[in-house]
């Protein structure tokens, strides 16, 4: 999960460094600094939902080889998969949290002066 997390906060700070100019300008537009912090949480939850899905589909079918290899719960135990999903949830939303805040805090003058 760590490693999840660390993945998660590279791209989302190197999409946040990518598109600087772009929320320059949106800001600079009026944009409030709530709405830029909710498109990039956004964006952070849009990849975990595709991880999520995806994950889930390979653990499900993968439940009956690794079915043997577990004690005390069934490889579809549903509070299992909650919990994961709960955990990569949470994941992203603090992953999240850095880019986020640099997204929120960009001067549109200085960072349209640099572009």
């Amino acid at each position: 999960m760590l490693l999840a997390t660390a993945g998660l906060y590279g791209v989302m700070s190197y999409a946040v460094s990518q598109r600087s100019g772009e929320i320059a300008v949106r800001m600079a537009l009026g944009a409030p600094a709530r709405a830029i912090a909710r498109q990039v949480v956004g964006h952070s939850i849009k990849l975990a939902a595709i991880g999520i899905a995806l994950g889930m589909v390979c653990a499900y079918g993968l439940a009956r080889m690794i079915g043997s290899l577990l004690y005390g719960v069934t490889a579809t135990d549903p509070p299992t998969y909650v919990g994961a999903v709960a955990l990569t949830i949470v994941g992203s939303l603090v992953a999240s949290w850095l880019p986020m805040r640099r997204a929120a805090g960009i001067d549109p003058t200085e960072s349209l002066r640099r572009s």
